[in-house]
């Protein structure tokens, strides 16, 4: 029932927006999903299927306060893959946070946007067709709660930094001592390039299974009349509270490339030199979790017939290397798929 009455008041004030809603604040949104069909896969309980899944949806409500504050409420639902418990689409909190602009810096205060991925995503600019490789491959969390401040060091925001102090729990409820802290010092030469170098740090105090936990990141971006590219380097590591130690390592590149005004083709390939040990977790895509070399790859050509509409035929595939236990070297993963985008 609860579940019921949080649609129907988002749903409220998305018919109202254009309304006395928009008097003392906006409400937008998005929604992405696909046609896919799983042509091989390793899970079982995935091979062969095929069907319309609506990934993502979100309602956001921003209110001015003032000139320096203001607010963000936003709601995702999200529909679960191809597995074999049916279930209604879940809803959960995405942002909700208070933001105070002060002598050019922003703090956003609550559930906000961690800077792991926030401007890679932005560059990669295909959320709705694919996570970005850290999001993908479960390096951390797009969101965390607690507190944040974003500024620029010179007056053209060439050189600008996101730091963040949160309890390292995404938007579920602080569930031990420690506190996880993240810092990105981005770039901006020119108009048409992008540096990032990012880093963070949790400590868990030995109250869950990771005691330790840190990434460090680098990535690079251009654009230009041909369209953008990118290209980006992180290491993962886990110190467990059994004193072993799990580490990681993701090149990643991608490219799209403007065909005419309403198309772009999009290339992009991931390649894992040591097994992920949460890769079967990965929605829609679930991957084995005990080979190295693996490699992630999607292309795709996506069409814009008009302003925030965009269809994108695309294959996901994966190819796996050498099992770590000497098993089997597993079959490749091959998703056809057909992706819908739309703004509002």
């Amino acid at each position: 029932m609860k579940v019921r009455v949080i649609i129907l008041v988002l749903l409220a004030l998305t018919i109202l927006s254009a309304g006395q809603v928009s008097a003392v604040g906006k409400v937008s949104g998005y929604l992405f999903g696909d046609y896919a069909y799983i042509a091989k896969s390793n899970d079982v309980d995935f091979d062969g299927k095929s069907g319309f899944v609506v990934r993502r949806i979100y309602l956001t409500f921003d209110d001015k306060i003032d000139d320096n504050f203001s607010a963000r409420f936003r709601m995702e639902l999200s529909q679960k893959d191809f597995s074999n418990s049916a279930s209604k689409m879940t809803p959960v909190a995405k942002d909700a946070y208070l933001k105070w602009k002060f002598n050019n810096k922003t703090l956003y205060i609550g559930l906000s946007g961690t800077p792991t991925w926030g401007a890679v995503e932005k560059f990669w600019g295909y959320r709705w067709l694919e996570k970005t490789p850290l999001d993908l491959h479960k390096y951390g969390s797009s969101r965390d709660i607690g507190l944040a401040l974003k500024g620029s060091f010179d007056k053209d925001k060439k050189v600008n930094y996101h730091i963040m102090v949160a309890h390292g729990a995404s938007n579920s409820s602080e569930s031990d001592k420690g506190k996880k802290v993240y810092g990105s010092l981005l770039f901006k030469p020119s108009k048409k390039s992008i540096f990032e170098i990012y880093a963070d740090f949790e400590d868990s105090e030995g109250d869950k299974s990771n005691s330790s936990n840190y990434v460090l990141q680098g990535f690079a971006g251009f654009k230009g009349d041909f369209g953008r590219v990118g290209f980006q380097a992180a290491y993962h590591s886990k110190e467990t509270s059994a004193d072993t130690n799990i580490t990681q390592n993701i090149l990643s590149g991608f490219l799209v490339a403007k065909l005419n005004k309403t198309s772009n083709a999009v290339f992009r390939i991931d390649y894992l030199t040591k097994p992920n040990p949460s890769a079967a977790k990965i929605a829609y895509i679930p991957m084995v979790n005990s080979t190295e070399n693996l490699l992630f790859a999607i292309l795709g050509v996506e069409f814009v017939p008009t302003k925030n509409v965009h269809f994108q035929p695309n294959l996901e595939f994966v190819v796996y290397g050498d099992d770590i236990f000497g098993g089997e070297k597993p079959d490749n993963e091959i998703i056809p798929r057909v992706s819908v985008f739309y703004k509002f």
